[in-house]
């Protein structure tokens, strides 16, 4: 599978750093010059719960610097910038590619609104990574992964993906990642200070 992330920050980079790390093809599209030049020459490195890792990328500042087709587009930033920038990388993706959605909270409904229900895909994230000063990601806890499709058919493909994923972290497809997501949102609602208070 070929695969663009667009997002490397916590969650996005670790994700890229483990895949690429097991010989996924994988490339970055990181907004932010100074991260995407560091990324470029440095790679993103992560320390903590996964163990001490450091990977090198091809990074794009704009999808309108890619000459390819991707299998898998990962959209990692925050929730906002989801919808815009499906929409801006539809032309990047092949027609039965997949849009991974990988915010926490319940976006798969912004994300099927924009590439349709077929194409569209989210992943409940059972790990913590936080950014580091200099950049560099420290995963605070590991945990396993969940993802599907979001019209709940478990193909060839999401299973192929599912098993990508694998390199990340214990991978489980599923046929209603909604109720997943959900489930995660009741429990950091219980535990999140902030949303505890409120």
């Amino acid at each position: 599978m070929k695969i663009i992330l667009v997002g490397a920050g916590s969650i996005g980079g670790t994700t890229a750093t483990m895949l690429r790390e097991k010989g996924h093809d994988i490339e970055i599209i990181e907004a932010y010059h100074e991260r995407a030049e560091k990324i470029r020459n440095e790679g993103i490195t992560l320390t903590g719960a996964l163990g001490n890792h450091t990977q090198k990328f091809t990074v794009y500042e704009s999808p309108d610097e890619l000459t390819s087709l991707y299998d898998v587009c990962i959209i990692a930033t925050k929730y906002f910038a989801l919808a815009p920038v499906a929409e801006k990388m539809l032309p990047h993706v092949k027609a039965d590619g997949i849009f991974m959605s990988m915010q926490n909270g319940i976006c798969t409904k912004i994300l099927s609104d924009v590439v349709g229900e077929d194409k569209a895909a989210g992943c409940m994230i059972g790990f913590g990574a936080t950014m580091l000063p200099n950049g560099d990601v420290n995963v605070t806890s590991g945990g396993e992964l969940k993802i599907g499709r979001v019209n709940g058919k478990i193909d060839n493909k999401i299973t192929a993906l599912g098993e990508v994923y694998k390199a990340l972290l214990p991978t489980k497809v599923v046929d209603n990642i909604d109720a997943q997501l959900y489930s995660k949102l009741i429990i950091n609602s219980c535990i999140n200070s902030i949303a505890a208070l409120t």
